[in-house]
């Protein structure tokens, strides 16, 4: 829109795809919309869509979708709050599939000193847990976060690694009941 409340970005890597610095080769188009205004304004969402997208020759199709849900603080220390969902399908060269539903919530809390990020189960509206699904062998899974993962800034800066400083989830195999317990202490 002419106020930039509402708009739509299309990113088209091309009939023979980008190769990025890596080597991974991407195609297709990827359709960023949003609406609401700029994503730090409550009530603000923005959907990505993935249409024909592959990387490496594997495709994945589907809709990611976040919502901030508040907002609040000063411009030295404040936190902003987001519901994340995402349902996606991915489709391997040799036809095999797997699928992927995301149902988290985020919140960046910003300071003076630190940024922290916080990741937990989404609105338990959708179910109780932060993401399910299946892989590409037809192994049915999902992972529930069980106290809140928190990210450092700092730590990504100086290790160069995204991984949460505490936190704990369980990933659970659905056909046999069988968890694993990953706790970042």
């Amino acid at each position: 829109s002419d106020d930039k409340t509402s708009g739509t970005v299309t990113i088209t890597f091309g009939p023979d795809g980008c190769t990025d610095s890596k080597g991974n080769v991407r195609k297709g188009t990827i359709v960023v919309t949003w609406e609401g205004g700029r994503w730090f304004r409550e009530g603000a969402t923005r959907a990505i869509t993935l249409n024909n997208y592959s990387v490496n020759d594997i495709r994945i199709d589907g809709v990611r979708s976040l919502t901030n849900v508040s907002i609040g603080g000063t411009l030295t220390d404040f936190t902003v709050s987001w519901n994340v969902l995402a349902n996606h399908e991915l489709t391997w060269p040799d036809s095999r599939t797997g699928s992927r539903l995301v149902n988290l919530s985020k919140s960046w809390h910003h300071t003076s000193t630190e940024d922290t990020y916080t990741v937990n189960n989404g609105p338990s509206t959708l179910g109780d847990f932060a993401a399910a699904g299946s892989s590409r062998n037809g192994k049915v899974y999902s992972m529930t976060i069980l106290s809140p993962l928190v990210f450092e800034a700092s730590c990504v800066r100086q290790n160069k690694v995204f991984l949460p400083v505490t936190g704990v989830k369980e990933l659970m195999n659905a056909e046999t009941g069988r968890t694993v317990t990953v706790d970042f202490g």
